[in-house]
């Protein structure tokens, strides 16, 4: 690993490696019908009686149900119909992968942008380097970026688009996403 965080910076990522532990066992896929009606079911309470104890119509507990089935539910409103159903609303961010990895393959993505952005203009020159000097360039690069401020790891430059005068295009990790 290519680590060269202070000392501050390295124990706040094991505090919250620590913190994040038990959530990365868990299943992170809610069930088909939702937590709500999955929860409701299971109690045995009726649409009818969680929606009086909401304080909602019918069809506006059938609605709340279809918006968490969509992803399209507020975190008030799911920890409001919890509480009616006497559960509590757990909410956590789980990175894929861990924290130190993902700094360092941020790192790695943008040294490897801005290297191959040398070779490519060496390249037009004529001065074409080997890959394995472009891909020692990459790694000096990455431990470089990964001695100072992360923060500056995650800024998205604009990028003038080819063929659109005047469009900026904002990329991460070399990919083109809408304009902003």
């Amino acid at each position: 690993m290519l680590h060269k965080f202070t000392p501050t910076s390295g124990l706040l990522i094991r505090q919250v490696e620590q913190r994040l532990a038990p959530w990365r066992s868990m299943q992170r896929r809610a069930p088909a019908m939702g937590w709500l009606r999955t929860i409701r079911g299971a109690l045995g309470m009726s649409a009818r009686q969680l929606a009086q104890r909401l304080g909602v119509s019918r069809q506006g507990l059938a609605d709340l149900e279809r918006r968490e089935r969509e992803g399209a539910v507020t975190l008030a409103a799911l920890s409001k119909a919890a509480d009616a159903l006497g559960c509590d609303l757990v909410y956590a961010i789980v990175p894929r992968s861990e924290l130190g990895s993902l700094i360092e393959a941020q790192a790695r993505a943008r040294a490897s942008d801005e290297v191959k952005r040398i070779v490519h203009t060496m390249r037009l020159e004529d001065q074409e380097a080997p890959s394995e000097e472009t891909e020692r360039l990459i790694l000096e690069r990455t431990a470089d970026l990964l001695s100072r401020s992360r923060r500056k790891l995650w800024e998205v430059k604009p990028t003038v688009k080819a063929g659109a005068p005047g469009k900026r295009l904002y990329t991460s990790k070399g990919r083109e996403s809408a304009t902003p």
